[in-house]
């Protein structure tokens, strides 16, 4: 880095290199500044991950307002794939013991694997929710599991109120009023979004591509199913419908 130039020069002067030289050499394949910068600029502006708003700078500001290569490091250690990491990849070849290089799970913000995996630590939903220890993570797999079961819950409930009201239109001798019938739907169509709701969020946690978490959704939908199921099924055909349309 360009701040590092009088140590460099001093360093590489036999006649004028001190003992903290040798004991602190210049890191090899250190990025620049100005290399460090653009690459961290290339990523915020492709994607907005987690660490882009500490080197947001403002007009006037300079390269020293910020952690330039701790947020360039955090970057790629979250998606070390990414074409503009190769320099952070270059310096951790080289000298892979640096803190900007070692992975520590307690604080350094997930690595993102698009494949299936195995671990504790994935973003859950929210950049809050990133399980770092066992209890954390058992947490989120029962939560995982519960929100499942109360998808298929939803889904059985559905049924049964419309075998309900269905049952009360065919044994009343005059037609629902129109007001009723607006209000049936409105409460259908907030139903339709719970349920879709639920559904989307059980699919962003598969999307994490964890193992365990994938197991805890299409566990918790078998046993969903396999407790609800049967209502469901049962207030299908007394409302006269197949059970496949839900």
């Amino acid at each position: 880095m360009s701040d590092c130039a009088p140590y460099v020069s001093a360093c590489n002067n036999p006649a004028n290199a001190s003992a903290a030289c040798g004991t602190n050499p210049p890191l090899p394949s250190l990025p620049s500044t100005t290399q460090v910068a653009k690459q961290i600029g290339s990523i915020c502006t492709e994607m907005d991950m987690s660490g882009c708003d500490k080197c947001k700078l403002p007009p006037g500001a300079t390269y020293a307002d910020c952690d330039l290569l701790g947020t360039y490091s955090s970057l790629c250690k979250s998606m070390p794939g990414m074409s503009q990491c190769a320099e952070w990849k270059s310096m951790c070849s080289t000298t892979p013991t640096l803190g900007y290089c070692a992975q520590d799970a307690s604080v350094d913000p997930p690595v993102m694997k698009m494949y299936f995996h195995g671990g504790i630590s994935d973003y859950v939903l929210m950049e809050s929710w990133v399980p770092r220890t066992g209890a954390h993570y058992a947490a989120a797999w029962v939560s995982t599991f519960l929100l499942s079961i109360l998808y298929e819950a939803t889904s059985a409930a559905q049924f049964v109120v419309e075998d309900r009201r269905a049952r009360m239109e065919l044994s009343s001798s005059t037609l629902p009023s129109w007001s009723h019938t607006i209000i049936a739907g409105i409460l259908r169509g907030l139903v339709r979004i719970w349920m879709a709701s639920l559904a989307y969020i059980l699919m962003l946690i598969v999307m994490t591509y964890n193992v365990g978490l994938f197991f805890a959704a299409v566990v918790g939908l078998g046993v969903g199913a396999a407790v609800f199921g049967g209502v469901a099924k049962r207030a299908a055909v007394r409302a006269g419908l197949d059970g496949k349309n839900e």
